[in-house]
């Protein structure tokens, strides 16, 4: 019994290290605290530190929420399938525009239904859930702040009088907006820059049989920017609207020696209605995305429908989003899949 219980509590400080990303075990992409689930945030390399996301904007910039002027609700799917090992993210958000600023309040669930763990004879259920409550406000005209408050929690293993501790984390971010240089009658441009600290407070931990094991929440620097270029049709409507993005992304308390990333990413979109978007992250270390200090590449849609466009007096919107991560090449010859698909669903409402 007791060596036992010594490989389930080992599995469990794998899966919860897991869980976090830590970069020791980061061989699947699982846990919801760690997880981009923003469709177009993937798409464009995880790099919108500097410029908002819709209703998950508060995920990479508290900051952010700041900029956004409308009632907004998304809701997202991914699906990873590797081999015998199945896993998906669920989240939603929203945010709510005030006279004394912006709150947000975004849900974050990965599950994973079957797993079957070598010398543990039963079939276990695995899932997580992050809670982010944030708030942003205009400081002075083109400067942001923002914070979130952020809650994780685990389960899986109840038959065995598994133990976890929840940590408690705060997410701090400023953005920065000024206009551009092009001052012609109908393009405008625009740059942005954002900066974040995230995940500062306690850490996981879990209880197997009065034994303690803590992981440390993985703490981040993220320094990001941005340039958007409008060119517009008429007072309403952008023909061409160009946004590209860079972020350098810095894990700081990282047990390997590096921990650099840097995210980028371009978006086109067209009459304010369809956007195609690629984008790529640099990675240190191998990872089933790319190999050691090479780039992974991203790619998606999008689709807008305003009603007010076709003619309908109600100043609500339709999003649709769509993503591929990509797989890097064994990887993807090992698990027999090229990358997996993201999905998202949203609306914003004008008061």
């Amino acid at each position: 019994m007791g060596d036992y219980m010594s490989r389930l509590a080992l599995a469990l400080v794998l899966f919860t290290s897991i869980l976090f990303a830590q970069e020791e075990y980061d061989y699947f992409p699982i846990g919801s605290l760690e997880a981009d689930l923003s469709v177009r945030s993937i798409a464009l390399g995880s790099s919108l530190s500097s410029a908002p996301d819709a209703a998950f904007s508060a995920d990479q910039n508290p900051a952010n929420i700041a900029l956004i002027k409308s009632f907004m609700i998304s809701a997202s799917h991914r699906e990873n399938d590797f081999r015998n090992i199945n896993s998906s993210f669920y989240s939603a958000g929203i945010v709510l525009p005030t006279t004394i600023g912006n709150f947000s309040f975004i849900y974050k669930n990965f599950k994973m239904p079957n797993i079957l763990l070598v010398g543990i004879d039963s079939e276990n259920k695995l899932s997580d859930h992050t809670f982010i409550l944030s708030y942003g406000r205009q400081i002075i005209p083109g400067l942001s702040a923002g914070i979130n408050l952020k809650s994780f929690t685990a389960s899986g293993w109840d038959d065995y009088g598994i133990k976890y501790y929840t940590p408690v984390v705060l997410d701090a971010g400023i953005q920065y907006s000024f206009d551009g240089p092009v001052h012609a009658s109908n393009i405008s441009d625009r740059f942005s820059f954002g900066a974040v600290l995230q995940n500062y407070g306690s850490d996981f931990g879990l209880t197997v049989r009065s034994r303690d094991y803590y992981l440390r929440t993985p703490r981040y620097f993220k320094l990001g920017a941005s340039y958007l270029l409008d060119v517009k049709k008429n007072e309403d409507l952008n023909f061409l609207s160009m946004l590209f993005t860079l972020e350098y992304k810095n894990h700081l308390n990282t047990l390997r020696t590096r921990g650099e990333y840097l995210g980028f990413g371009i978006e086109s979109k067209i009459l304010d209605l369809v956007s195609l978007r690629l984008g790529g992250v640099y990675y240190p270390n191998n990872t089933i995305y790319a190999k050691e200090k090479s780039i992974g590449i991203n790619y998606g849609a999008g689709i807008n429908i305003p009603f007010e466009r076709f003619g309908l007096d109600f100043p609500l919107q339709l999003c649709f989003d769509y993503a591929n991560i990509r797989l890097e090449k064994e990887h993807a010859e090992y698990f027999d899949i090229k990358g997996y698909n993201a999905f998202n669903a949203g609306f914003s409402y004008s008061f």
